[in-house]
């Protein structure tokens, strides 16, 4: 997941976190879990929260990570991640911060041990 990761740092324009942050400008959170390990082949889900001004900005940046991440037909990312499809997701507005939440939810297929 360290090369998906470093992918998805590459074409922002913002912070990346994992799992949390204190941060209370513009970012992208993400956390992730092994749904399913059969051998040679692991499923993962990966949650990215993008924390933006406006919707429109949050927006702009889901566009921005599925060019980066997202594949297409039979051609894999990686050696390793042979497909990432989006699976879903949400938008919250946070309060307390005057910020938008957007939610996506990656299914991702790679090579597992």
């Amino acid at each position: 997941m360290k090369e998906l990761i470093a992918k998805i740092k590459s074409v922002l324009d913002c912070p990346l976190y994992c799992q949390r942050t204190d941060d209370m400008g513009e970012c992208v959170i993400y956390d992730y879990h092994t749904f399913s390990h059969i051998v040679g082949v692991q499923r993962v889900r990966l949650q990215i929260t993008i924390i933006a001004g406006t919707m429109a900005k949050a927006v702009e940046k889901e566009e921005i990570i599925k060019k980066a991440i997202l594949t297409l037909g039979d051609t894999p990312l990686s050696n390793d991640i042979l497909q990432v499809a989006l699976n879903g997701g949400g938008n919250l507005y946070d309060d307390a911060r005057q910020m938008h939440h957007h939610i996506l939810y990656f299914d991702i297929i790679k090579r597992g041990a």
